[in-house]
């Protein structure tokens, strides 16, 4: 199984979980002396997935995964700096944020004292009801405040990327790292920067990489795995991973037969595909030295215009991201060029610190396209309220992972981050890799050790 559209593992999806499922896979084999081969499958002209960086007006951006939660002690920071060294990277410890509410400035206290009563209030409801789950919704009632709810809401769409906070669970939210942490790392290169190093490291272990390949059908029988692309090229495989993302696959987009088990199809239709989208302004280093904005200075926009937030001078790039959630983002990925430029212009008139920059732009603003686009078709995913994280699924001879499924993992894994998909890439490779050791044993047999074909 060596042909170059064959392998004894194929991992479907080349962004952080199925490169990390295949680091893992080929350790694991090397130190039990085992020859494996890897090949990965990935539908985009390049890897990365949403950990990805690109190079706009000679700045490099982040349209995806952009922070290290909890910065040195992040895992997968950790595990990357204790892989390859350690990584140039920019601190930030949050503290340059303040809220725009209604055109009037406050400080980051207004913010920070709402979100410390929704926690508060979850905290009250979970002393008496520590198996029940709740809507971030109904904590924001509970925590008495108009401020709260407004907060709360703000947090829903721009955080957790959904639509509201009645669509939150409270569980998940409260488990996420913006409600400890403050402090988190940006890589100097971009994401994309870690996704250069695991390449290199792959290609030591002589896994194959195969782009602008789009999987359509995953068929399993006792032979192994099989499967097609859109082109119709076909690829085998002992075993798979598949790290596809939810939005896809709730669209049905990959035919697999058989069909996944009952279990798993519910756990994937029952996620909620989120929805984040930036849109990114290139402007003169001027516009932030003459007006005193510090690098990574966060406005939070409170107004009945809009519910959204802009992130200036990013890791002291002369850009200002302006990040949408749940159906905003949705509309903006939908905008026309004079739409989005109009757009940009409403909405940093709400921020006195903002107002005036159009002498400042130096080109086109970058627009994500996430949630169009039919390789990602959303951002991340969230859960239902009174749902759990489940574990990379095993159906049959194919595992699924990915952010979605990190079930009983380390608790600052949580969902839309890269060490999500870090841990469930490992813990599939895993997974696939005790399954397998059966078939390695007697793959890696000297000729005259190996049994007789039968027939």
């Amino acid at each position: 199984m060596d042909t170059p559209s064959s392998a004894d593992v194929i991992i479907v999806g080349g962004g952080i979980a199925g490169l990390t499922a295949a680091i893992e896979l080929a350790q694991k084999s090397r130190s039990a002396n085992r020859t494996l081969s890897i090949l990965i499958v990935e539908a985009d002209s390049v890897a990365g997935g949403r950990a990805r960086s690109v190079l706009h007006q000679g700045v490099t951006l982040n349209p995806g995964a952009n922070w290290f939660h909890g910065g040195a002690e992040n895992p997968l920071f950790r595990w990357a700096c204790g892989r390859y060294g350690t990584l140039a990277a920019h601190n930030d410890d949050g503290n340059n944020s303040f809220c725009v509410k209604d055109g009037q400035v406050l400080g980051d206290a207004y913010f920070r004292k709402n979100l410390d009563a929704l926690e508060a209030a979850y905290q009250r409801f979970k002393a008496t009801s520590p198996e029940k789950d709740l809507s971030l919704a109904a904590i924001a009632d509970m925590a008495g405040r108009d401020e709260a709810k407004e907060a709360a809401e703000f947090l829903a769409r721009n955080w957790m990327a959904v639509n509201g906070a009645a669509d939150v669970s409270a569980d998940e939210f409260f488990a996420e790292p913006c409600t400890e942490e403050k402090h988190t790392k940006q890589l100097a290169g971009g994401t994309a920067q870690l996704i250069t190093l695991m390449l290199q490291e792959l290609k030591k272990y002589n896994v194959r990489i195969l782009t602008g390949r789009a999987i359509s059908t995953i068929e399993q029988s006792a032979a192994g795995v099989r499967m097609t692309d859109t082109q119709g090229r076909e690829y085998a495989g002992a075993r798979a991973i598949v790290t596809l993302p939810p939005g896809v696959l709730q669209k049905g987009a990959v035919r697999f037969d058989p069909p996944l088990s009952e279990d798993t199809q519910k756990y994937i239709d029952d996620i909620t595909v989120a929805h984040l989208a930036k849109i990114i302004v290139p402007v003169k280093e001027a516009f932030f030295t003459e007006r005193g904005i510090k690098p990574d200075t966060y406005i939070e926009i409170l107004d009945n215009q809009a519910s959204l937030f802009c992130h200036a001078y990013g890791a002291g790039k002369p850009v200002i991201a302006l990040v949408a959630g749940g159906k905003d983002a949705l509309r903006i990925e939908k905008m026309s060029e004079p739409e989005i430029l109009r757009f940009v212009e409403q909405m940093f008139r709400l921020a006195p610190a903002l107002k005036d920059y159009q002498p400042y732009v130096t080109g086109k603003p970058y627009v994500t396209d996430w949630s169009v686009n039919p390789l990602s078709l959303g951002s991340y995913s969230a859960l239902k309220v009174g749902h759990r994280r489940q574990d990379p699924a095993s159906e049959g001879r194919v595992v699924l992972c990915g952010e979605a499924f990190i079930g009983g993992s380390d608790p600052k894994a949580s969902a839309g981050t890269m060490v999500g998909a870090w841990h469930s890439g490992q813990a599939a490779a895993q997974k696939v890799f005790a399954d397998l050791l059966p078939f390695l044993a007697q793959k890696n047999l000297p000729p005259a050790q190996k049994p007789p074909k039968m027939g």
